[in-house]
Formats: structure tokens, sequence, C-alpha cells
């Protein structure tokens, strides 16, 4: 076996035997006491689980450089040599992705790869419908939004480390290390939630890092993967993240409806990274017999790269584009987790509905997403202010609700519904800036084509900028005039409905 493969199966193995033991170990105690207070064994999991993956992951992530800079050295030999060559490269990746338009474009390899979306995305999304359970168990009401810019920080960073340093790493090596972090992500969110106060906030949080990490090293790293296979795997991917928004949080509503605590549920997840690398296993197999992987990103391309003078280049072009997509994220995540979490603190009943809300409306935000992303199919909106302008009112309107709750106060529980709708609004106009402005980057006229690659990714930098800011500010709102002392300055009042 090759020892990259052995190596993340033996962390693979050891997180969910940990996993394991963990669970049986604290199960009663966990039912008796929800929030266990930290001990040594807690602290020495999660110490030893870290280590060991970190150990694990940095000798996989060399012997892969190692393994693919030999193989670079061997092509740049070769093409030194005999430069007739290059054009033999560029018609071999031509044919590759002919090749792979005949032999992956089966429903198997459709699953494979929409299974791949949502359970890259899931943990992520899992993460942000939890959160506010998860900030109540710690006693950490007021901070929340921590969990949301821990995530979108992690995503910044696995950017850069992307790359910085994973470039010349082999697609399958880079998916054991992401697999890696899935489980110690999901192993983290177990024992932290067994903890209590600060400690086990903190803990969770560092958990978050991982997570945020593996989603975006997946997403870049499967996106390059994908790029020789035909169109309806990109699509079935994309599908997948959308419906990672929807899965995430109503699995984890589902799990708490059956009465499992965090603990359980975060540990009953781990197996799913098994089911993510079968997944990408199988898709790697069906491309190495069509000679895909041999010759994708053989031929040379004219994209221009990241530099000052190049971000000067797609400012100017695209600066429209630019402004909107970070302004929409921006104005929409002010709303959810912020603003969201502020009306649903208090349930004004004891129903499921008004217990779990605030995941609820992380659902029904993603259910707008979802269908707004493929609405580009059959229309457009080529005035992009008109998006941005419609989700600065839902900012203004949520901002008067969070602070009054009049909907919920008015309607009662049935308030949660109205509340439910005016989500699935909020993720059309979010969906219909990402699906818009990308075809903008892709379509529109006047944009030098060696500029439009890079604004897609400078795009997708300024997005997480503006999810950023919305979440630093939401945070200095949660602790400053709309803490849970002030809007419930008695704490929170008897449920009247």
């Amino acid at each position: 076996m090759d020892p990259t493969i052995r190596m993340a199966c033996v962390a693979l193995l050891f997180s969910m035997a940990a996993a394991v033991k963990f669970e049986t170990s604290n199960n009663l105690e966990v039912e008796a006491a929800p929030i266990a207070l930290p001990t040594a064994g807690q602290a020495f999991s999660v110490t030893s689980i870290l280590l060991f993956v970190v150990a694990s992951v940095l000798w996989s992530m060399q012997q892969g450089k190692v393994e693919e800079s030999g193989k670079e050295k061997e092509k740049d030999k070769l093409v030194k040599k005999d430069p007739a060559l290059q054009a033999i490269a560029q018609q071999q990746a031509h044919e590759a992705v002919q090749q792979a338009g005949i032999g992956m474009g089966d429903w198997k390899c459709c699953a494979c790869a929409c299974a791949l979306g949502t359970l890259n995305n899931n943990a992520y999304s899992t993460v942000v419908g939890a959160s506010q359970n998860l900030a109540k168990q710690f006693a950490m009401q007021d901070y929340m939004s921590l969990f949301s810019t821990t995530l979108l920080v992690a995503c910044l960073s696995g950017v850069t480390f992307n790359s910085a340093i994973c470039l010349k790493i082999g697609v399958h090596t880079r998916i054991l290390v992401i697999v890696i972090f899935i489980v110690t992500g999901y192993m983290m969110l177990s024992i932290a939630s067994s903890m209590a106060g600060s400690l086990g906030f903190m803990t969770a949080l560092l958990a978050s890092c991982l997570v945020g990490t593996a989603q975006t090293l997946g997403e870049i790293g499967l996106l390059s993967f994908f790029r020789p296979f035909p169109s309806c795997i990109l699509g079935a991917w994309g599908a997948g993240t959308g419906l990672a928004g929807i899965s995430g949080g109503s699995l984890y509503v589902f799990l708490l409806s059956l009465n499992l605590t965090n603990t359980q549920i975060f540990a009953y997840m781990v197996p799913t990274a098994g089911i993510y690398y079968g997944c990408f296993i199988y898709l790697y197999h069906r491309a190495q017999k069509c000679g895909a992987l041999d010759t994708k990103g053989s031929a040379s391309e004219k994209n221009a790269q990241l530099s000052m003078e190049s971000f000067k280049e797609v400012a100017k072009y695209t600066w429209v584009i630019l402004v909107n997509m970070a302004a929409v994220y921006a104005l929409e995540y002010t709303i959810y987790p912020g603003l969201v979490d502020r009306d649903t603190l208090c349930p004004v009943s004891k129903g499921f509905v008004a217990l779990n809300a605030y995941t609820l409306m992380w659902t029904m935000y993603n259910v707008g997403v979802t269908l707004s992303r493929l609405s580009i199919s059959w229309f457009r909106i080529d005035n992009l202010w008109i998006i941005t302008g419609l989700q600065a009112l839902n900012v203004a309107l949520w901002f008067v609700e969070a602070m009054q709750h009049n909907i919920l106060n008015t309607f009662g529980e049935k308030g949660y519904y109205i509340l439910f709708v005016w989500m699935i609004w909020i993720g059309l106009m979010g969906g219909a800036c990402y699906s818009n402005c990308m075809y903008a980057f892709n379509n529109r006229e006047g944009i030098p084509n060696e500029y439009r690659e890079l604004g897609v990714n400078i795009g997708m930098i300024m997005c997480n900028l503006g999810v950023l800011c919305a979440t630093n500010f939401t945070t200095v709102l949660q602790t400053t005039i709309m803490s849970s002392n002030k809007l419930f300055p008695h704490g929170c009042p008897v449920p009247k409905f």
C-alpha cells in the first residue's frame, strides 16, 4: 500500500476509534449532565489527536510533494529536449477531455460528484446551524458569531495555504489530508460538547478552524480535479454544495429531535468522511481509465496571475461586479447569523419549531440559495445593483425585527413561518448575486479574456472579506446594543404561546 494512503488510513482509524471510545466512556455521564466539567482526559484526548493528525498530515504532504516534484521534473526535461512534445501534450489534453465526456457522464459519476459537494460543505453548514446551541451550551451566547468568523478566517487561511504549499501536491494526497481534517473537526466538536464554559467554547472554535480549512481546500482541489470532466460533473458538484446548506442544519435538527446530545451527533458524523473518500476514489479511478489525470493541466493557459498590476486591471474592468459581490454577501451575513440569532434567542413557545428556529432559518436560507443558483439557466439580471438594493432593505427591516421582535410578538409561533419565508427570499438574493456575477465574469463584454478567471478568484475573495466584515460587525452588535442583557434585561420571558 502507498505510504501516503497508509498513514492517512491510520489517522482515520485512530480518530474513529477515539470517537467510539470517547462516546462509550462518556455516554452515561452526558445523559446525567449534558455539560461535563473539563477533565485531564479530555484535554489529553484533544492534544493527542491534534498532534497525531498534524504529524500525519505533514508527513503525507511531504511525501506527495516529493512525488509530484519528481513527475514535474521528468515532464520538464522531456519538453526541453523536444519542443514538439508541447503540442502533443495539448492534443492529449484535448483527447482526454473528449474521452472523459464519453466515459464519465453517467449517473454514477454524477451521484458521486453530488455526494462530494454535499459532504465537502456539510461540516461547515452543520457548525453554522448548530452555533447558537453550542454558544448557549457554553454560556457564551453573546459570542455566537465567533463561530462564523472562525470559519471564514480558516477559509481565507486555507486559500493562502493552498496557494503557497499545495499546488504541486497531487489531488489524491490533498483529499487524504482533507479527510483527516474532517474527521478531526467532528471529533473535536464531539469532545468540546462535553466541556463547560470558555474552555469548551475555545475547543469548539478550534474544531471550526479545521472544518473551515477542510471546506475550502476541498472546494479548490476538487474544482481543479473536475476541470477536464464533462459539465454534468461540475453541475452535480454545484448542486451538492447547495444541498449541503440544507442538509447540514436539517440533519442536525433531526438528530436533536431523537434526543441525541451534541457529543453524540458530532461523533456519529465521523463516518461520513469515509463516504467522502470513497466517492472521490471512484471518480479518481474512472478518470485514470480515461487518461484525464495524466494530461490535465498540460496545455498552456494564458490566464493572468495575481499581482498588484493584474489586480488593478481586473478592478478596472469588473469593479461593479466585485463591489456588488462583497456588498450582497456582507448584507446577508449581517442578517444570518447575527440578526437572526438576536431575534430567536428567546423562543416564544416550547414547540419544536420555536426551539430550533435559528437552525431552521439557515436551512430556509439555503433553500433560496439553491433555487436561485439554478435560475441563471432561465433568466439573468444585468443590473446587479438591484440585488444589492433589495438586500440592503432586508437588513434594515431585520434590524428592526431583531431589536423589537414585532413579528414574533404579534403572531407567536406562527411568526416563525413568516420569518422562514423571509429567509428563503434573502437566500434568493444571495444565490442570484453569486450566479449572475459568475455569469458576468465569464460573458460580459469588455472584460479581456485573460482577466476573466482571475476575476472569479478575486470575486470569491471579496465575498469572504464581505462576510468576515459582517460577522465582526454583528459580534460588536451582540456584545453592545444587542447583547442578551440589553434585549432581555430580566432574562428570557415566559413563553406566551
